[in-house]
């Protein structure tokens, strides 16, 4: 790179090319003409003596450099623009700001009614943009200013560029139909359990799942009939089948099933919430993830 500075603008625009692999897309979001957006990527060129982006019938195509250097640009913007924010007054009342939140179907169900309660009262100007990442995706999606927030399993995510909250999660327990064929009583024991067609939730497609971790520490197995990636279609399938559920108390008890006491020892899986280090002293990060974990006490 040449010895004279680059505009911090021209590292906006770089970005906004590289997202959308089109100068006229990415003129209209950039607000400014196509002309401008062509004049930027040439300063850029000679600042880095490289072309960046090759145009193709694909479009504007980055090369290896562009490639490269992308995630560290868009790294740097978005702690420059968490710094600037910081500085800010956050009013929650009377803020447009949009929240990205990265959570599952257990976790929207249970915190999504409160959340949108409390904002209709507290932020009626915020908007919520929730939707799920994958554990592994969360630090580059945080460091690129794509997410704010995401709930987990309080197995790390093995990241020095996130900071966390833990917090305690919802016992588990067995779910049966309550036209169960062979368990008519209000309890299951140990061999009655294993002896049940089960069901596993789980959003990869193999692999032990939490409970199934637990049985095997104690040398047990149970049968597996349904491997499914979402809890909230699972009582529907519990209710007309003689399948079992092991599930998280705080859901089972909305549902129109029986709920029994698992016949062995399992902990509840606690839950984390995790955000950029970069937004540790943001007023608006600060505050969402204040009322987050004040709603989510129970998940």
């Amino acid at each position: 790179m040449s010895q004279h500075n680059t505009d911090l603008n021209l590292f906006k625009v770089f970005v906004v090319i590289y997202q959308q692999r089109n100068l006229t897309r990415a003129a209209e979001l950039l607000s400014v003409t196509q002309p401008a957006v062509s004049n930027a990527l040439n300063r850029l060129r000679n600042s880095f003596d490289d072309k960046l982006f090759i145009r193709t019938h694909k479009g504007m195509v980055p090369t290896p450099f562009a490639e490269s250097i992308i995630e560290r640009v868009q790294e740097a913007l978005q702690i420059l623009n968490s710094s600037l924010i910081s500085k800010e007054t956050f009013d929650p009342s009377t803020s447009r700001r949009i929240f990205r939140i990265s959570m599952n179907d257990l976790t929207e169900e249970k915190l999504l009614p409160r959340l949108i309660q409390e904002l209709q009262k507290r932020a009626p100007g915020i908007e919520l943009d929730c939707f799920h990442v994958k554990r592994a995706n969360i630090e580059s999606e945080m460091s690129k200013g794509m997410l704010d927030l995401a709930l987990d399993a309080t197995i790390s995510v093995g990241s020095n560029q996130l900071n966390s909250q833990s917090h305690e999660g919802s016992r588990f327990v067995c779910m049966l139909s309550k036209n169960h064929s062979s368990i008519h009583g209000n309890s299951i024991s140990l061999k009655e359990y294993l002896g049940l067609n089960h069901i596993v939730v789980s959003n990869r497609r193999r692999g032990l799942s939490y409970e199934d971790t637990v049985l095997k520490q104690l040398g047990l197995k149970r049968n597996i009939a349904l491997r499914i990636s979402h809890y909230l279609v699972a009582p529907l399938v519990v209710k007309h089948s003689d399948l079992a559920l092991t599930i998280p108390e705080s859901l089972a008890e909305r549902q129109d099933n029986k709920i029994l006491e698992l016949p062995y020892e399992i902990k509840p899986l606690g839950w984390r919430l995790y955000w950029h280090k970069s937004t540790e002293d943001d007023s608006a990060n600060k505050w969402i993830r204040g009322l987050v974990a004040e709603l989510a006490i129970d998940l």
